[in-house]
């Protein structure tokens, strides 16, 4: 079985710099994708916990998905972090600690 993930960089307006723009992802898509995923029954896991359960049960949870962050930009928190925390879906980010 294999888990959806969703990779996502920067949840903001699109920029007009044309070599980021793909990176973005406004809140209000965010926000519908999200809804549309808890309509369709997904559940949602961070990676580690993924890991952990198919550690220990050999297979992953039915329905199961995953939404990832890369990079650590500041509106991972201040926009995609209220929209998760408000649906109570569960996220991983993967900071970079310097660039």
């Amino acid at each position: 079985m294999q888990i959806p993930v969703l990779a996502y960089h920067k949840i903001d307006q699109p920029t007009s710099d044309i070599k980021l723009r793909g990176a973005f992802t406004s809140p209000k898509n965010f926000t519908k994708q999200m809804l549309y995923l808890k309509k369709q029954n997904f559940v949602f896991y961070t990676a580690s916990e993924l890991i952990d359960f198919y550690r220990e049960n050999g297979a992953f949870p039915a329905k199961a998905i995953t939404v990832t962050f890369d990079d650590g930009w500041k509106d991972n928190y201040t926009n995609a972090f209220p929209i998760l925390r408000d649906l109570q879906i569960k996220a991983t980010i993967f900071l970079v600690p310097s660039c």
